[in-house]
């Protein structure tokens, strides 16, 4: 694939017609982002009265310092890809990790919740189609919004094949961002993978990792991490840093095993080897 960086003039463009993007109902066609970027961050922050607001950044290339923030192009999705998200028939390799989550839809704890989206294509066939979807999980079935440590939002990014067969290729919480790689069939991930999310029984989960994604047989793979151990410093008082960080990486590494269904170990710098 040959990578081509738009120039200042096309990308100011693009960004000034995602601003004025007009109002969609859920039986319209979710915004589309394209193509026309190197890098791409998105976020959702809803509040207990089921408003929100959304923050997207677009970096044109590599060498681009600060992007250009675009807001008000999640919209509310259509009721068959919600259903797509939580459908049995739907290959998810997250279900196991998130498996509360998919009770609480079968429970209809989820009907009144908020799912909001933008259509994201992730390659460059037009076979598939892709959509990055976020949802209030927590203030859904809490009724309630609280501030904490723990994100608000609950993501997924959802792909429709050639066939009309759906795949979920990430599920997470909180900030998405994609990479374009002109040397890969498909863009790069990264995002956060949270303790609280892989041990939900246990009240002293804490920390996350910082984790790349990269595509390779039909699915994304975990490639990279980094340990983060932010809100330890209470359940894990009796640890030094070290001690700390090596105990948030055990906990992520079982968690990723759940994901890929093999064994990961990363290196020193970072790098996950199955």
């Amino acid at each position: 694939m040959i990578k081509i960086y738009p120039s200042c003039g096309i990308f100011g463009l693009i960004a000034l017609l995602l601003l004025s993007a007009p109002a969609m109902t859920s039986a319209s066609p979710l915004y589309d982002l394209g193509n026309n970027w190197y890098k791409m961050s998105a976020s959702v922050s809803f509040r207990s009265d089921n408003t929100y607001r959304d923050r997207v950044s677009l970096y044109a290339n590599p060498q681009t310092v600060s992007g250009q923030t675009v807001r008000g192009v999640f919209k509310p999705i259509p009721d068959y890809l919600k259903a797509a998200v939580f459908s049995m028939q739907t290959v998810n390799p997250f279900r196991a990790v998130f498996s509360e989550v998919q009770a609480a839809y079968q429970r209809g704890q989820l009907n009144n919740c908020p799912f909001v989206g933008i259509e994201l294509p992730l390659n460059q066939e037009n076979q598939s189609r892709e959509w990055l979807i976020s949802a209030p999980v927590k203030i859904c079935l809490s009724g309630s919004y609280q501030r904490s440590r723990e994100p608000g939002s609950h993501v997924w990014l959802l792909q429709r094949n050639a066939q009309g067969r759906y795949q979920v290729m990430l599920e997470s919480a909180g900030l998405v961002q994609v990479i374009d790689d002109p040397t890969a069939e498909y863009k790069q991930l990264r995002t956060r993978v949270y303790n609280f999310h892989l041990n939900p029984a246990n009240q002293q989960a804490c920390g996350y990792g910082s984790v790349s994604w990269s595509y390779r047989g039909g699915r994304y793979w975990p490639v990279q991490m980094f340990p983060k151990i932010n809100g330890c410093e209470r359940t894990m008082a009796h640890f030094n840093e070290m001690q700390r960080i090596q105990q948030v990486e055990k906990s992520l590494l079982l968690g990723l095993k759940q994901i890929t269904g093999q064994s990961v170990k990363r290196s020193e710098n970072g790098s996950l080897v199955y």
